[in-house]
């Protein structure tokens, strides 16, 4: 089954000893108007290199599966991908603030942290 995707997807990496695993960020939007995001694992060829968190547009894809003890794991093996600059993080580039600059953020705590731990993997 090939995927074809219009948008940028990103790509979540995890390391492990000697190994890799990679995810894929999906979202839609609800009936009642919110977003939910998912995740789903996802491989490449062999010798890719991905930095977490990498915005990609997926140019050959498909959804395969392993079955391990007699059950099915599906995955979307990504063969060809091109890497897309988030435009949003390039218009903040642009931006020079200066030093002495306060933001709206400078006294808020939002209480959000994340570690490599957080990420989305099975």
């Amino acid at each position: 089954m090939n995927i074809e995707d219009s948008r940028a997807k990103t790509i979540y990496r995890k390391d492990g000893e000697g190994y890799t695993l990679y995810s894929i960020g999906i979202n839609h939007k609800k009936q009642d108007g919110s977003w939910e995001g998912g995740f789903i694992p996802c491989r490449f060829p062999k010798g890719t290199n991905i930095p977490n968190k990498t915005k990609i547009m997926m140019i050959t894809a498909w959804l395969d599966f392993y079955t391990k003890e007699e059950k099915t794991h599906p995955f979307i093996y990504i063969k060809e991908y091109e890497i897309v600059e988030d435009k949003q993080e390039s218009k903040q580039e642009n931006i020079q603030v200066p030093q002495n600059a306060k933001t709206e953020y400078d006294n808020e705590n939002t209480g959000v942290s994340l570690s490599d731990d957080d990420l989305p993997f099975w």
